[in-house]
């Protein structure tokens, strides 16, 4: 639950009644009673369409901000801001290339030649790392495809 909504639910429900409550046990006339319920009711309901234009502003704001910064990183010369996450996909294709691949092939080479066998990667750990790679580039078609 956001903030937003949050505070919209202590104005509409917290607040609101509170004060239904105390107008009702200070105000003897039931016809102004009801009138001032409705009015503040009204004002509640205009701070609450305020907040959430506010809300979805801010929201927009933050989100353009966050593609600026996404835009510069990608521009970035620096491997360190750029290259990330390249780096990350060629370590798990390095990693799936050796225990694939590699492993089994130097683990047969060391029956025949009597050395000690490769050692074995974690493959929990790789497979974990690949499905994430390709969990966010899904993600990230889905996004650009549907705007």
């Amino acid at each position: 639950m956001s903030i937003l909504d949050k505070l919209t639910g202590f104005l509409t429900g917290g607040i609101g009644s509170q004060i239904a409550e105390i107008i009702n046990k200070r105000v003897p006339d039931r016809d102004l009673a009801t009138k001032l319920q409705h009015e503040i009711q009204v004002m509640l309901g205009t701070q609450q369409h305020e907040l959430a234009k506010i809300a979805a502003e801010t929201e927009r704001t933050i989100i353009a901000g966050q593609i600026e910064v996404n835009k510069i990183e990608a521009e970035s010369d620096s491997l360190f801001k750029s290259g990330w996450r390249p780096a990350v996909g060629w370590v798990c294709v390095s990693g799936l290339l050796y225990q694939l691949l590699l492993q089994p092939l130097l683990e047969w080479l060391s029956t025949i030649y009597a050395w000690m066998p490769p050692p074995t990667l974690a493959m929990d750990t790789l497979l974990t790392l690949l499905f994430g790679i390709l969990g966010l580039g899904a993600y990230r078609t889905y996004e650009k495809t549907r705007g």
